[in-house]
């Protein structure tokens, strides 16, 4: 006798996986994300317009803000994927990706677009060193679909469907949850945007 929607799909001996997807496409943001602020003041709101998702603006002082799961990672650092469409609209870090802590400071593998870079990269790190990886992609404002994996033996990342990069270095070494971070460079003030992530082990 079959007593769950979930036998129908796998034998009770297999567990499922975590697989996490948002649209951002709701009035509010998902209630998972939690925000948090190393310095200066910013605002997220989902934009009233078709397709903009969720807006990080910043308001005061040179900002840096993450949202994240508040520490609940459930994602392996050894097999998992993580998926998004991002912009960064103003001068300055959009990171996006999976990490271990509340910010990206320890461990972590992300998508970076930056304009203290020249190319669209990957960085990652584990637990004490970071390694920055470029693709061929120049950075820019413009919206961009990212898509990443990590094994127990490197870290891949495709823009816009084609593979751009691979490396074996820095790998992070804990249990990760999601992450998108605005961060302010020299000064200056830096707006994000989401439109969908999502994450999930293999």
């Amino acid at each position: 006798m079959v007593n769950s929607l979930y036998e129908y799909i796998q034998p009770l001996t297999v567990i499922a996986n975590q697989h996490f997807i948002c649209n951002f496409d709701s009035d509010a943001l998902n209630e998972r994300w939690t925000k948090s602020g190393l310095f200066g003041t910013s605002v997220g709101a989902m934009v009233d317009a078709v397709d903009e998702g969720f807006k990080s603006a910043w308001s005061v002082d040179s900002v840096n803000t993450t949202y994240t799961f508040n520490d609940f990672r459930q994602y392996s650092n050894t097999g998992s994927v993580f998926i998004a469409q991002t912009k960064r609209t103003t001068a300055g870090q959009n990171l996006v990706g999976l990490t271990g802590t509340d910010r990206h400071n320890t461990n972590y593998y992300s998508y970076e677009d930056s304009t203290a870079v020249t190319f669209k990269r990957m960085v990652t790190k584990n637990g004490s060193c970071a390694t920055g990886t470029d693709s061929s992609v120049a950075v820019g404002v413009n919206w961009t679909t990212v898509s990443a994996q990590i094994t127990s033996s490197d870290a891949s990342m495709s823009i816009s469907g084609i593979l751009e990069l691979t490396t074996t270095s820095t790998l992070p070494t804990t249990k990760l949850q999601p992450i998108f971070q605005q961060v302010a460079i020299s000064s200056s003030n830096v707006d994000i945007s989401m439109r969908y992530f999502e994450a999930y082990n293999t």
